[in-house]
């Protein structure tokens, strides 16, 4: 390893280059800083043009059609934060990578929110550099060739084509600008439709959405904060789709599901030998999504031994595999999410402060169901279709009267429970459309084992359980709602109430049993039990 320029650590390169050469502009000051970058990229055969400050950045950004800025923030006339922006100006597609001392890193972020692809802190590793614009610069290639082809194949007009036909005759005239941010011939509407997942009309999910799709094509980090149940990971696999990424991997981990002991190797792998029952090597989640984007779901509850490995991987995008020596470079993108007050964490001490602002430089609020009842309509219609597709039923839909219903009711379940509820009544429905009386929100099952169903005093309290939820049952409730019987047929018979347990049980179990067909599969998943008690339970009652 030698230095040669300021700030730059040269290394000899993997050969292992980029698939797609593209059209580089380095701006920068320093003469010596222009000749390390321009050989590298020349080396992986890109096409390489400097500039020495803003001045003649913009021009050149006129006269040719660029794929990537390699742009220095500190210049003689102005920023590079002014050049990006003007850059922007002329060609809206434009990508940039930021370079930046550790000093002016929150001037790196704002770039970064502007829409640049990614930063990188001085003293840096070319290599390093190479394999992120390279990266970049591909995503940027393939989105074009999208474009060009159309969804069935078909050769669209575009102004590529334009603008390098002009650039081959030598033009002075500024190019047609590249429709960089948007990766299909599809508007935005229709590309939601597409990806599937992510509802919403709300103006804070239009809000979210817009945020969402402007920050898809660059490198930035992303931290989703949300409720459980909300769609975080929806909203991660929304912007990695609309990312230039989108045709890499998109690898997702849950870290509260991963014992601690568990989740380096789960994240960074492990060599053979590295502990007992390591017998092969393995490949972490990190190198598997390499090129591509990782999702850490609940990334508040790592422990602070694997935050600050998680840290060195943001910063320096490399790691060690558990019990191995090798250091392994990846390129990967990170998008995380909470459901924890992480600002809080860092004040209590629970949280590294670098890592959160690290996570954090474009954070995203995903609104809990309350706070979206507009959209009800929209997911329940969804979430119908998917289950009529499962369970082989015909629901046409759902009555005004249980939209209203759904909607006084406040989920604290957020989207997770309204799409249990959806699950249920359109697997138990025996009606065209969904009625208030298939719903029972915040109803314990367990309340109708125990005291009775198809009995007025089951629906009374299931009536009950619900009003002394507070909030989450809500006042006003809207007239027809029944538990999981239909009262309207019971008697309130004294004797019926007076069963056994065990009858109550039997009698429970037969009825989910009818209301599924004998799907016994079916019936266990209503019963909130596992097919094998089912099948036990049947059994012992010889139904």
């Amino acid at each position: 390893m030698t230095d040669s320029g300021a700030g730059v650590l040269v290394t000899a390169t993997s050969g292992d280059g980029p698939s797609c050469c593209g059209r580089v502009l380095i701006v920068d000051d320093e003469v010596n800083m222009q000749v390390v970058l321009s050989e590298a990229f020349e080396d992986e055969g890109h096409s390489v043009s400097a500039a020495s400050n803003g001045a003649e950045a913009i021009a050149a950004i006129a006269a040719h059609d660029f794929d990537i800025l390699i742009l220095d923030l500190k210049l003689p006339d102005m920023t590079g934060i002014d050049v990006f922006r003007r850059a922007r100006e002329i060609r809206p597609g434009i990508l940039a990578i930021m370079i930046t001392a550790y000093s002016s890193i929150d001037t790196a972020i704002t770039a970064m929110k502007m829409g640049a692809y990614d930063y990188i802190t001085k003293p840096f590793n070319v290599e390093k550099l190479l394999m992120v614009a390279g990266n970049a610069i591909e995503g940027t290639i393939l989105s074009r060739a999208g474009r060009l082809h159309g969804p069935n194949g078909a050769v669209n007009g575009t102004v590529d084509g334009a603008a390098d036909t002009d650039a081959a005759a030598g033009a002075s005239a500024p190019a047609p600008a590249r429709e960089g941010w948007m990766l299909s011939w599809a508007d935005p509407a229709a590309e939601d439709q597409e990806f599937g997942g992510v509802v919403g009309s709300s103006p804070k999910m239009k809000q979210l959405l817009d945020i969402s799709r402007n920050i898809a094509p660059t490198n930035a980090t992303v931290l989703i904060y949300g409720e459980s149940g909300t769609g975080k990971e929806l909203v991660a696999s929304y912007i990695h789709k609309k990312s230039l990424r989108s045709r890499k991997p998109f690898i997702r981990v849950s870290c509260a599901a991963i014992p601690e002991t568990l989740l380096e190797s789960e994240l960074f792998g492990h060599e053979k030998g590295a502990f007992t029952h390591a017998i092969s090597r393995r490949l972490g989640r990190f190198e598997l999504a390499h090129t591509g984007t990782i999702f850490l779901d609940e990334v508040g509850e790592m422990s602070p031994a694997m935050q600050a490995k998680l840290l060195r991987v943001l910063q320096e995008k490399e790691f060690e595999r558990v019990g191995g020596a090798e250091t392994i470079k990846v390129d990967v993108r990170v998008l995380a999410a909470t459901n924890q007050n992480l600002k809080q964490a860092v004040v209590e001490g629970s949280f590294r402060e670098d890592l959160y602002y690290r996570l954090s430089v474009v954070p995203l609020f995903l609104p809990p169901l309350r706070e979206r009842k507009q959209d009800i309509a929209a997911l329940a219609s969804r979430f119908i279709d998917k289950y009529n597709k499962e369970f082989g039923k015909a629901i046409s839909g759902i009555t005004s009267e249980a939209l209203e219903h759904l909607a006084f009711y406040n989920w604290p379940g957020n989207i997770r429970e309204l799409e249990n509820a959806i699950e249920r009544a359109v697997l138990l429905a025996r009606r065209d459309a969904l009625m208030p009386s298939d719903f029972h929100l915040g109803a314990d099952p367990a309340h109708f084992i125990s005291l009775g169903i198809n009995t007025q005093r089951g629906h009374d309290v299931a009536v009950g359980v619900c009003e002394g939820l507070g909030d989450a049952g809500g006042p006003g409730r809207p007239s027809g709602w029944g538990g999981l019987g239909d009262s309207r047929n019971s008697g309130g018979d004294d004797e019926e109430c007076a069963m056994s347990l065990e009858e109550l049980e039997c009698r429970y179990i037969k009825q989910v049993l009818e209301q599924c067909d004998d799907n016994r599969t079916h019936a266990a998943r209503v019963l909130k039990i596992t097919r094998r008690t089912l099948l036990n339970k049947i059994k012992k009652y010889d139904l």
